[in-house]
This record gives C-alpha cells, structure tokens and sequence, in this order.
C-alpha cells in the first residue's frame, strides 16, 4: 500500500559465502542487486588512495563560494555568452601559485596531505588539449584575463583555461582540471574499501553477529535511489538501514519480528534523531540529528493464542486458551475438527508438551495478524480503539490524522 517513488525497484541481498576449505579462508561476501531495469541507478565515487601530484597549483584569491556557484553554472545546459561572462568574474582577481608555498602561508596544522584533500577544490592542474586551445585563442583576442571559460559550440561544454600558454607551441597545457573532481573513481563490483570489522557498537547498540556496516548500506542506497525514496527492510535487525537511511534523507520503513531487536532499533533511531549518534556515516554527512519515526506493532490474531498455548504451563490452562480460541474465532487448519479431536481418547491421553505440540501445529499460522481489510468487519473494529482505525487509514493513504 505504500507510494512507491520510483520506476525502478530494488531488492538487496548480502550472501555469506561459507569457507568451502580450512585451506581457503573466506574473503569476501557477494551483494546481490535485484531490479526491473536499470535505469535510475546513480554512479559512485570513492576517493583515490593516493594524491595525484600533478595537481600542485593553488587558486589564490578564489573563494568556495566561487568555486560552487562554478561547479553549479558549468553543470548547466545553456552554456551562453552571458553565462561565460559571469564565470569570467568569478577569476578576474585570482593568482595561481603551487600548493607547497600555499601551504607555508597558510601555516595549517594540518599535514600537508590533509591540507591537500581539505583544500582540493581549489587546487588544480592544466592539461592538454588542442580543441580547448583553439577556442581559448579566439578568446584572448577579446579578453586579457588570465583566466578565463570558453564554450564549446560542438558539445556545448565549459571550459576553465590558463590563457598564459606560449601561442607557438603546438600542445600547450591550457585547460582547467580541478582536483576534487579529479581525485575520485568510479566505484567497481569489488569493494574492499569499506572496513566490515569493530561494528560492535555501531549506532550506540550493540549487536555483534550479522551487523552490516553503515558506510556498506549508505553506498547501496545511494547508488539505488534519491532522496525521499521509500527503503523498505523486511528484516531490520539492529537498524542500520533504517538509521543510514534517515541520515540520507530517504523515507524508510523497517520491519522486524523480535522484541529485543526491535529495542534496539527504537533506541538507536532515537539516538539518530537527537543527534547523539556520532559513528557510522554521521560524520560524512555532517548528521546533526532530526526528523521522526512512528513505531507500531501488528495487531495480533492467531499470534496472541498461539503464545498461551506455548506459555501453558498446566492441562488445565491449556483447554481454557483452547476453548477461548474456538469461542474467539480462531483460525486452525480447514482439514482438522478441533472439537472432535479434544475428545479423542487418544488426544486426551497426549502429556502436556505433546498436546501442546499439536495445537500449535493445527493454528492457521497465515492468519497470526490481523490484515489491514480485516478492518472492515465490525467485530475486529470493535477490537480497535478510535485512534489506531485512525492511525490505519493515515498509514494507507486514506484520509489524514
């Protein structure tokens, strides 16, 4: 019954892969992608493990609010001379000097190698490229700037170019390449850049077998779907979907059947959403906390009788859940006549664990919930109080709270 956002639906598996030989200790696992089509699916990038050091010049004097209304123009479509022009200001007053003596003015003390990846998107390394140098020799024969953007009437692209280049030279180094553009790759099927150990107390729970790291799930959601997507989890576990999810930005609904890792869900979601939850992807996306979640348990049908018929602890109160669930309406198996059976002799002469073994046996386990079209008979609604027929027909899309 819920919206579904997308064209394209996703199912992910993760599949243990067990030791095949004591001699071939296991290394890896599989993620099995399930889907319609593939189309909607968004490409990733992880950064490189090292430094390309060919990016070793600095923009001086470019602000980051420069630096991000260019990446959003030059994303644009309609690449006009007007457009051109606007980015033109935005490197009038800069200067261009190399990383390490940008670095000695700063006086940062950071290293050198984190001040690189934290200043990346001003720093940058010409490139070669003889359709860019012709359109930039047009260009400086109208503009003095040292640097300066040309558009491409072939591909409609933007360029960012060094007009400084000696106009004899055949292939000079001219176009603009920015390193944090340049310092991620595509991700590939093999992903071994994700640590998958220490996730004990990941989310501030702990749960130590089967626990998925947030960085593993954030990468499948974010490769799978956009933000405000639903992410659906049949089997929630500790939370990590739902809480990766929430940080994400994404709508998410989690579904899991025992109690202690329900807990341990509706306290690690409240961590996230006040903000104290500090590990996982928080830091990458600078999570703050927000947001809310509605929690909600089945109503149960079968379920509830079949727990009394577990807990029973006496013949006695074995025949009073027994007699409850004929009178109530239970649901048993069409093929068995409780009634008749009770009577058996050779029923009656079952010892208690035996008796109970049959019960649970003989119990409709298709009908341990109450189904939401269920509502719809009086008897069940007058199980209902007004607010949880309310809450249903919200959840469903049937009229507001």
């Amino acid at each position: 019954g819920a919206h579904q956002s997308r064209s394209s639906c996703l199912i992910y598996v993760i599949k243990f892969v067990q030791v095949i030989s004591c001699n071939l200790p296991k290394q890896k696992e599989s993620i099995l992608f399930y889907t319609k089509n593939h189309d909607g699916f968004n490409p990733i990038k992880k950064n490189k493990d090292t430094w390309d050091e060919e990016y070793n010049k600095y923009f001086e004097g470019l602000t980051y609010a420069d630096k991000q209304q260019w990446d959003k123009l030059s994303l644009q479509k309609d690449h006009s001379l007007e457009l051109s022009n606007t980015i033109d200001s935005l490197f009038k007053n800069v200067n261009a000097i190399s990383t390490s003596q940008a670095y000695k003015k700063s006086k940062s003390n950071l290293t050198f190698e984190k001040w690189r990846q934290e200043n990346s998107w001003r720093i940058f390394r010409t490139a070669a490229s003889p359709s860019v140098k012709k359109l930039a020799d047009e260009k400086k024969k109208r503009n003095n700037q040292l640097f300066f953007s040309v558009v491409s009437k072939r591909d409609n692209n933007l360029y960012l170019v060094k007009s400084d280049y000696s106009e004899t030279s055949k292939n000079p180094r001219v176009q603009i390449l920015f390193a944090n553009d340049y310092l991620k790759e595509y991700v590939t099927d093999f992903w071994d850049d994700i640590s998958t150990t220490g996730l004990e107390s990941e989310g501030n729970v702990d749960f130590k077998n089967g626990k998925k790291p947030e960085k593993l799930i954030g990468r499948i959601i974010k490769f799978a779907s956009n933000e405000k997507d639903i992410i659906l989890d049949f089997f929630g576990g500790s939370g990590t979907t739902a809480a990766t999810a929430h940080k994400l930005g994404r709508r998410w609904i989690s579904i899991e059947q025992l109690n202690n890792q329900v807990d341990l869900q509706k306290n690690r979601l409240a961590n996230v959403i006040s903000g104290s939850d500090r590990n996982g992807i928080s830091k990458d996306v600078n999570w703050q906390g927000g947001g809310s979640f509605v929690y909600a348990e089945l109503m149960e049908k079968n379920q509830g009788y079949l727990k009394d018929v577990q807990q029973a602890e006496t013949t006695k109160q074995l025949e009073d859940v027994v007699h409850r669930m004929i009178e109530g309406g239970a649901d048993f198996d069409f093929r068995v006549d409780v009634e008749k059976v009770l009577q058996d002799p050779k029923y009656q002469a079952k010892v208690l664990a035996d008796k109970k073994q049959w019960i649970v046996k003989v119990i409709d386990k298709n009908q341990l919930y109450y189904a939401y079209s269920d509502m719809e008979d009086r008897d069940v609604q007058e199980l209902m109080s007004e607010s949880d027929i309310a809450f249903n027909k919200s959840f469903y899309g049937e009229r507001d709270l």
